[in-house]
């Protein structure tokens, strides 16, 4: 009996002394990381209406998309961020895909002409201007 009420007196001081050192915060040493991944989760992206061919229907069918335009010393490089499904009504990403110029001699002339970019997604090809 005396050896537990010892130990609860020991255990209670000890409480007791920790209680008055001062907190110190803690810094993660992956701070600096995140810092830089919400940076980019913080990049503007332009929301654009594309079309895609519907195999379905056999109709082009509007779609919203978002993309962002980075430019460098070889020019505009556009890459599309994500595709709006209705269906769903919800973004999904379709991060790493680049678009490129419509040619009239692989594409036709008819989306040559009213069209100045192309990507290639999970919907297929989709056709937009920017």
């Amino acid at each position: 009996m005396k050896r537990v009420l010892i130990m609860l007196i020991c255990c209670t001081l000890s409480l007791i002394a920790y209680s008055q050192v001062p907190l110190v915060r803690y810094h993660s040493i992956y701070e600096n990381e995140n810092s830089q991944t919400n940076n980019r989760q913080q990049q503007k992206y332009t929301t654009v209406a594309g079309y895609y061919y519907d195999s379905y229907t056999q109709r082009f069918k509007r779609i919203k998309i978002k993309v962002n335009s980075v430019n460098s010393f070889t020019g505009t490089i556009i890459y599309l961020k994500s595709i709006y499904l209705p269906e769903y009504e919800r973004w999904m990403s379709e991060d790493g895909a680049t678009a490129s110029k419509v040619n009239a001699y692989l594409d036709g002339e008819d989306l040559a002409n009213n069209f100045e970019w192309k990507v290639s997604s999970s919907r297929g090809v989709i056709y937009f201007n920017y």
